[in-house]
């Protein structure tokens, strides 16, 4: 049992560091924008970075849920894909640092 768990453990450890690579250290500009009920084969929120790249944001915070602000964000990479929108992969991200633009 130990062996699984010391086993187990250096895999998540490895694994954490895998996704340290995949870090997008500079700032971008991005909309939030409501795609649908997930319940419905909607997407529900996205972050929007140009017409043809957007991402599911995993634990997406309450305030950026505004289609009509912008964001200033970094973010994680995932491994993991949302199925949405009539069963699109749309690819997950964890946000690192997020702050409203103000006009």
């Amino acid at each position: 049992m130990r062996k699984y768990l010391l086993s187990l453990s250096i895999l998540s450890i490895m694994s954490l560091f895998h996704s340290c690579d995949d870090y997008v250290k500079d700032f971008i500009t991005v909309k939030m924008e409501y795609r649908g009920d997930p319940a419905l084969d909607g997407c529900g929120w996205v972050m929007v970075v140009s017409e043809s790249e957007y991402y599911k944001v995993h634990a997406l915070p309450e305030n950026m849920k505004n289609e009509k602000k912008s964001f200033r964000v970094n973010y994680y990479k995932s491994d993991y894909t949302f199925k949405g929108c009539l069963n699109t992969p749309i690819p997950f991200i964890y946000l690192g640092d997020a702050s409203e633009i103000y006009d």
